[in-house]
């Protein structure tokens, strides 16, 4: 696991192959250079599926970090187990980015295992450095692969 930040983690630059799990990693949008930070007020994109799975804090104009691809894992997490997109019940314009940056996330419309939605809002927590980090995770998801391997 690499300690940089991907500045890329999409849902769509995911395989479900253990030894491939990222491709296509650098062609999404360059979210360094927005300019001026979005929740401020000052540049106000339409929000997109994809502009939803960014983090609070770099849509408020700060830098990319490992928390802040932490935070992305967190809502690819909601979106493959809950088989939407985030906030796909929401008209996503100008004012869904401002409503991410001050604690909007989305939420499980199915029954969701209780460890699935602790680790999703560990993700996704407001204050990065509350995120988990991912060797924690890696660790975390090897466990429940083994543990539903060895099941009887």
């Amino acid at each position: 696991m690499s300690d940089l930040a991907s500045l890329d983690l999409i849902d769509k630059n995911l395989a479900l192959h253990e030894e491939y799990p990222l491709g296509d990693l650098g062609s999404g949008q360059d979210f360094t250079t927005l300019g001026p930070a979005v929740c401020k007020g000052s540049f106000i994109p339409e929000v997109s599926n994809v502009d939803a799975i960014i983090a609070p804090e770099v849509l408020s104009g700060k830098q990319y970090t490992k928390e802040s691809d932490v935070y992305s894992l967190g809502i690819i997490i909601y979106e493959v187990i809950n088989g939407l997109p985030p906030y796909h019940d929401m008209a996503h314009e100008e004012f869904l980015a401002i409503k991410i940056c001050h604690g909007l996330r989305p939420n499980f419309n199915i029954k969701v295992p209780q460890l699935i939605v602790d680790i999703f809002q560990q993700c996704v927590d407001a204050v990065p450095s509350k995120r988990p980090t991912v060797s924690y995770l890696h660790e975390k998801f090897d466990q429940w692969l083994s543990d539903f391997n060895n099941k009887d």
